[in-house]
């Protein structure tokens, strides 16, 4: 393949990676946040509990389409996983699980947020109880002044003010951050994208410089192959 064509087909490739596949990489992003557990219950392994959440877009309303599949995950420290679908509930944005861990000792909790990238919860000890990371900043203007739900709510929504409270807990450790999540809860670009983008950059000054060559070239008069 003669280089301008191979340098085209290059930046071509790096291009189509820029293009978005999901909201989440358009900067879309979600919170999910679990509905508080009986303060003398004590989770313990090999037992099954029934837990609620909630997954709203920006922390404050619901997503308007087709989320997908939710859920929570729970990872220990040997890397073991159990992942728990959801069941969406009658109040939008609203959903339940059943989990049964299989072990003692501390699992970390990850919710599945269909096309949103997965958010960091917080903590479990087992037996034991929950610890939420606290929650990113969210503009409680933007929760359509409580028209999404009735005397249901998630967590910290007040039905006169429309606002949220902080979700107080431990704050995440830097090794359990999602994958393609920021600590506020932001998608950021995955690897894949940076890599697109570097190459569709340096596609493009190649082709310019080649182009220009190619110019100068004819105007001389002598041949170039392509």
């Amino acid at each position: 393949m003669r280089p301008v064509k191979v340098v085209l087909a290059v930046a071509l490739v790096g291009l189509v990676t820029l293009v978005p596949a999901t909201p989440a990489q358009a900067g879309g992003w979600a919170v999910t946040f679990i509905d508080p557990v009986d303060e003398r219950t004590t989770i313990q392994p090999a037992t099954t509990y029934s837990i609620t959440y909630w997954v709203l877009q920006h922390g404050n309303h619901p997503y308007e389409g087709e989320l997908g599949t939710t859920g929570l995950k729970f990872t220990n420290a040997s890397d073991e996983q159990v992942m728990s679908e959801g069941v969406a509930l009658a109040e939008p944005a609203h959903y339940r699980t059943e989990v049964r861990l299989p072990s003692v000792g501390l699992w970390r909790i990850t919710a599945v947020q269909g096309i949103f990238g997965d958010y960091e919860i917080g903590l479990l000890t087992v037996p034991g109880r929950v610890a939420v990371y606290p929650t990113p900043p969210i503009n409680p203007a933007g929760d359509g002044h409580g028209t999404h739900w009735g005397e249901i709510r998630p967590p910290g929504f007040c039905a006169d003010t429309h606002s949220t409270e902080t979700t107080k807990g431990v704050a995440p450790p830097k090794d359990t951050q999602a994958a393609g999540t920021s600590a506020a809860g932001q998608s950021t670009p995955p690897p894949i994208l940076i890599a697109g983008q570097f190459v569709a950059g340096v596609a493009a000054i190649l082709t310019v410089v080649l182009l220009v060559r190619r110019r100068a070239t004819r105007r001389s008069g002598v041949p170039t192959p392509l």
